[in-house]
């Protein structure tokens, strides 16, 4: 679960940075992201005979912009495991979706004899996945509302299984906290 900070915290750097260079960033950091304690709730207890065992999440802040983030770790009753984050990118909403949400415009379709990569639709969000067949190992992210990042990464698993822990989250609630604290 380590490296999942550390890569969310990496995409929170890229982010960061975009903001220095972005004209925008004044009217970006007038947003309250969601509290972790509340992205943390909307995190699956269990799903498909996976049961959660780890649940936590943080807040970070940097150049005056801020994140929350919440992480769970699932196991199976094999040896899969399955990690879930939801990042609300809070105060750099709008440049979040520029940012990290550039496949969604995009059109990815590569596949080999080991696995796949490909952009798709996700109950209705445009969403990226990735599997490699031999490793059993896989990613399912969703972004909603250019704000919310749900990340769902799988080792030892198939993609269905990742793609029944994404079902867990609830997105439309998440797609529905798209303006949650806007100053105006």
């Amino acid at each position: 679960m380590r490296h999942q900070y550390f890569w969310g915290f990496a995409k929170f750097l890229l982010l960061a940075f975009c903001l220095i260079v972005q004209p925008a960033f004044s009217s970006a950091s007038n947003v309250e992201p969601v509290d972790y304690e509340d992205l943390k709730k909307m995190l699956p207890t269990k799903f498909a005979g996976f049961k959660q065992t780890d649940n936590h999440g943080g807040r970070k802040s940097m150049f005056g912009l801020r994140i929350s983030q919440a992480e769970a770790t699932y196991e199976g009753k094999k040896e899969g495991r399955i990690e879930i984050s939801i990042i609300d990118y809070g105060s750099v909403k709008g440049i979040a979706g520029k940012a990290v949400g550039a496949w969604m415009s995009a059109e990815i379709d590569n596949e080999s004899d080991d696995g796949y990569e490909k952009t798709t639709e996700f109950k209705g969000y445009k969403a990226f996945e990735k599997y490699s067949f031999k490793d059993k190992k896989g990613t399912l992210s969703v972004i909603i509302a250019e704000r919310f990042l749900v990340d769902v990464d799988g080792n030892g698993v198939d993609m269905s299984d990742i793609k029944k822990g994404m079902s867990g989250v609830n997105l439309k609630k998440l797609k529905s906290l798209k303006s949650y604290g806007i100053s105006k």
